[in-house]
């Protein structure tokens, strides 16, 4: 028997289908974009939040924007639902909706940057398994950021296009959004025959673009705004857009499935297309040239079909006005930029989009663009079709045809961004079957010079205040309340007569993992700093209070070296989130390459976690330094560099492990609900976040960062409770 989808749904999409219909005869339209947000919005369980996102946003930077979505936005940006857009387990769209919070409302700027290098990490671990359609929605709501939601005073609201601005200044009076398409035309009508010559608005304004190009007039030039100047969140919103490229870049094709066919990124297009666009202006190209990432640019366009960039070298030498779209189909990004108006026929050429229309038939293709999934298409690689099928199909494939036009359109963009940029070359090939070669020389290539000087300095500076001037250079903080052995180990107290045989049978694991590490023919030592300063007698410190559910532990690699069993008991108890970071995991990993009984205990320890870490998904969790959750170890390395100059608190491993560990504490949350624990017990002092680690200088620094550290005595206890 066939279900039924339920009635609100079939609703739901009844009304998606006439507001399409309505986006193709008036793409410019914000309203409609406003009414599609809302049935995203509204739609249960949160699966089409980026969608309802990329609508509002895309009403608000359209030729006729609609305000109103500026509140209807507003419900996206909940406090609940931030946190659990932060949550150690988010999903890529949900960090990257939480940034767009953060530059929408200018609300917690601060942690703006910590999340960035979320999304970045997570991005380069799961970009692949990105879908087209997502990255095409991220990349209109980034160029929404840019243009700074549609605000009358954004920085690039001359070359926005929005309600039909205008980008030169004595030039024609903008179209009110809110009048009638008769009311505009009457206007533009006006507005051409004051001017005495066939002017257009803004969308159409070619002649205004050589004006700003090759004549710029004072007031443009005290317009532009330099990156010092800029307001902070169009200077976020530069920072998430161009780093989401230099990712794409670094892997520009890709595939979401090893059935899936090889696809030009549709964000490298989508940006650079707009790049081309608007860079002609003079005072934009002086607000964002800091922001471009030019070295990678470079990379990626040396890698352009030598054929291909050969060919459209000579037609726009010989054509002045090739557009970046003249004899091309529309692209499945081009129906989501249109109407958006920095575009219009400055990118789309008359009779554009009616190219793959039926004659007479009203259709807007970007729904259908939205709608589609990769996963969906990758079913039909396979299928054996019928010889008719195979006839007819054999001529043109969809597929292929899309990667070459998108080729065609980035080579454009970047011969046209070449004749605005100085010092953006190609030097052609001495022989015409060579490659020829794009540099950066001339005064931009000291721009960038200069510009990663100061970026290092940026950098430098950031981490010194994040350090908080605590650690200076070969002068940590006397340690006065413990020894340091060999190695960093604890050394046994004054007191083990006293100890308990749980202490007692923690401190022969911790002398056993003393004995691998002496017998390893590559003894495993960590980078650690001496303490300096003699000992001075200290207070007696409390023990931890530990308490299931509730408290966060943070596992290093010394502990699963030494005491798995107890470790795995703990795990398998399901009474505590055990966080295990991604570091430990590539400690683990090289030690296993040893021959050697530190070798084999380092072996065992992995492969008990990559085994459990997915059937135990709720007490064990991998997590990386920046704070995402891994679900399984299919990753098993972060990129870190310790040989780099810059300064930097994060100098070896165990800086890396604490890492993690801050970052709890800093997002802690109570999950005592998941294990099902009685939330009112008596948790008063308990500890929040606990770090377990025989080694006594990571300690020291964990509670000089105000994270708990669990001692032996402590340590025996919390690998008790799994017993």
């Amino acid at each position: 028997m066939m279900e039924l989808e339920p009635e609100k749904e079939r609703w739901r999409q009844i009304a998606r289908e006439w507001y399409a219909k309505g986006l193709a005869a008036t793409p410019g339209a914000g309203k409609l974009h406003h009414h599609l947000g809302l049935l995203s919005r509204d739609k249960e369980g949160g699966e089409e939040e980026l969608r309802g996102v990329y609508h509002f946003v895309k009403s608000l930077i359209t030729v006729h924007p609609f305000t109103t979505s500026r509140e209807s936005i507003q419900q996206f940006w909940s406090i609940p639902a931030q946190k659990r857009r932060q949550a150690p387990d988010a999903r890529l769209a949900e960090l990257f909706i939480s940034l767009h919070c953060m530059l929408f409302t200018n609300i917690q700027l601060d942690d703006f940057k910590g999340v960035l290098s979320r999304l970045e990490e997570k991005l380069l671990i799961e970009g692949e398994s990105v879908e087209e359609r997502e990255w095409i929605m991220m990349a209109v709501v980034n160029l929404g950021a840019l243009l700074e939601y549609g605000k009358p005073t954004a920085v690039l609201g001359r070359v926005s296009g929005i309600g039909g601005r205008d980008p030169v200044p004595g030039g024609p009076p903008s179209v009110s959004p809110n009048m009638g398409n008769g009311a505009a035309a009457k206007v533009k009508l006006m507005a051409k025959r004051s001017n005495g010559e066939d002017r257009k608005m803004d969308v159409d304004d070619e002649d205004g673009d050589e004006a700003s190009e090759h004549q710029p007039t004072p007031s443009m030039h005290s317009s532009s705004t330099s990156s010092s100047e800029l307001p902070m969140a169009l200077t976020y919103a530069l920072q998430l857009t161009f780093s989401m490229l230099t990712i794409a870049l670094r892997k520009p094709t890709h595939r979401t499935s090893p059935f899936a066919r090889d696809s030009l990124n549709p964000y490298i297009v989508i940006i650079l297309t707009f790049l081309s666009t608007i860079l002609k202006d003079r005072s934009t190209l002086a607000t964002l040239e800091r922001s471009i990432p030019w070295e990678a640019l470079i990379v990626f366009f040396n890698q352009f079909p030598r054929r291909l960039l050969r060919n459209e070298l000579q037609k726009e030498r010989s054509e002045n006005a090739l557009l970046l779209t003249s004899g091309c189909q529309p692209l499945p990004e081009d129906w989501c930029l249109r109407g958006l108006g920095w575009g219009g026929k400055k990118v789309y050429e008359r009779g554009f989009w009616g190219k793959d229309v039926p004659s007479g038939e009203e259709k807007n293709v970007e729904v259908e663009v939205l709608d589609r999934s990769d996963a969906n298409e990758e079913m039909m690689d396979g299928i054996i079709e019928d010889e008719n099928q195979t006839t007819s199909n054999a001529q043109v494939d969809p597929t292929k045809q899309t990667m070459v036009e998108r080729w065609v359109r980035v080579t454009r963009s970047a011969l046209k961004i070449g004749k605005i940029v100085r010092g953006l070359t190609y030097i052609p090939p001495m022989d015409g079957e060579d490659r020829g070669e794009w540099r950066i020389e001339g005064a931009l290539a000291d721009k960038v010079t200069r510009w990663k000087e100061d970026s290092r300095r940026e950098r430098e500076e950031e981490e010194r205040r994040l350090r908080g001037t605590k650690w200076a250079d070969g002068d940590e903080m006397d340690v006065d309340d413990e020894d340091v052995g060999m190695d960093g180990m604890s050394e046994d107290s004054e007191d083990d007569e006293e100890g308990t045989d749980e202490v007692k049978a923690l401190k022969a694991r911790r002398e056993y993992l003393q004995s691998l590490l002496q017998s390893s023919p590559n003894p495993w030592s960590p980078q650690r700093s001496r303490p300096r300063g003699s000992r001075k007698p200290t207070a007696t410190r409390q023990a931890l209070r530990v308490v299931a559910g509730y408290t966060i532990l943070i596992v290093d690699t010394n502990i699963l070296l030494s005491s798995l069993p107890m470790f795995s008991r703990l795990v398998e108890s399901q009474q505590f989130t055990i966080i295990v970071p991604l570091p430990v995991i590539m400690e683990l990993d090289g030690l296993a390459a040893n021959t050697s009984p530190l070798g084999e205990a380092a072996s065992s320890a992995a492969s008990y976690i990559t085994s459990h870490v997915r059937t135990h998904s709720l007490s064990l969790k991998i997590q990386t330094s920046r704070g995402n959750f891994l679900p399984n170890l299919n990753v098993r390395t972060e990129f870190v560099d310790f040989s780099s100059e810059e300064a930097s608190w994060e100098r070896n491993m165990d800086d890396l492990i604490l890492r993690a560990a801050i970052w709890q504490k800093d997002h802690w949350v109570d999950r005592s609900a998941f294990f099902k624990l009685d939330a009112n017990r008596d948790i008063p002092g308990a500890a929040k976040v606990v770090l377990l680690s025989f080694d006594r200088m990571l300690r020291v620094k964990s509670r000089s960062r105000e994270v708990d550290a669990a001692d032996e005595r402590d340590l025996a206890a919390i690998l008790a409770l799994g017993t």
